[in-house]
């Protein structure tokens, strides 16, 4: 995975603990709503300036933007596994699925 995904997967993450919409984080970061969603699709390379403000905007040290790189490099790896292994279910399978699933988490 690259950098780029890598920070807005953590971006995404930190903006989520903080209950916070992309809307509210561009207004606290001074920045468009749009640019806040490309950077967390990885779709932006960010200059420091930006980072700060991101950072700035969550409440959070610029430090804490590369933190658990690993852990969320996991997480995405197995949300990806599950998603293609459930790609190749039908859909009864996919409706038993869903009520475990339901069943576990709820």
């Amino acid at each position: 995975m690259d950098i780029k995904k890598e920070i807005g997967i953590r971006i995404r993450e930190l903006r989520k603990e903080k209950k916070l919409s992309q809307e509210t984080l561009a207004e606290k970061a001074h920045l468009h709503p749009t640019y806040i969603s490309s950077v967390e699709r990885g779709e932006r390379n960010l200059s420091l300036e930006s980072l700060k403000k991101i950072a700035d905007g969550l409440g959070v040290k610029m430090k804490d933007l590369f933190n658990r790189f690993e852990h969320t490099q996991k997480r995405y790896i197995l949300a990806e596994k599950v998603a293609d292994y459930l790609k190749t279910k039908n859909l009864d399978q996919l409706e038993k699925i869903e009520k475990i699933i339901k069943t576990i988490l709820d």
